[in-house]
């Protein structure tokens, strides 16, 4: 699911909206992880997950531009949500268990920062910390979320002033997230 939301798949604007996208519709940020996974792996005559052969799972497809896919390019072949996807579907795609560590908080570094020039960037580290006492850098699957437009950030997490001021970016990971407030 960490993927799903780092591609923007469970946004509003995507298939988390009312009606879904394109016969696609799963919960809003992931809320509904069993859910989503039924819809993913078991709808659609399992054309979504290619058990038998992965690379033609739609859910590797679709957002690697391999078929055509309103949304573009979410990601690519030799990406990290690729291996990750690839290799949970060549694993059988196993379902959500209560087994499986839960995210029990979110630990992001620095949780606050006045950037004075000459330097114009921050990067964030995002670390999760697991119920079963295990803890995670997630700073490359986790999403971020600029409050305005004074700031950019890439895709793993280094925030970059466009202009000078205050921003806050959400950080958001699975069932977690954390707001870091920025001065330039």
């Amino acid at each position: 699911m960490a993927v799903v939301s780092k591609a923007g798949c469970n946004l509003g604007a995507c298939h988390a909206n009312a009606n879904g996208k394109g016969g696609l519709k799963i919960s809003l940020r992931g809320d509904n992880p069993a859910g989503d996974y039924t819809i993913l792996v078991r709808e659609l005559d399992q054309r979504r997950v290619n058990l038998l052969d992965p690379e033609a799972s739609l859910i590797l497809q679709k957002p690697s531009g391999q078929v055509v896919h309103q949304g573009g390019v979410r990601f690519s072949r030799d990406s990290e949500e690729y291996r990750i996807l690839r290799d949970w579907i060549a694993a059988g795609a196993p379902g959500p268990s209560d087994e499986t560590p839960r995210v029990a908080r979110l630990e992001v570094t620095p949780d606050q920062a006045i950037v004075v020039e000459p330097i114009d960037h921050v990067q964030l580290k995002v670390v999760a910390h697991l119920t079963d006492g295990t803890s995670r850098d997630v700073t490359s699957l986790a999403c971020y979320e600029p409050t305005n437009r004074l700031v950019e950030v890439d895709h793993d997490g280094r925030v970059s002033r466009m202009q000078l001021g205050e921003s806050t970016v959400i950080v958001r990971f699975l069932n977690q997230q954390l707001a870091v407030p920025l001065a330039f």
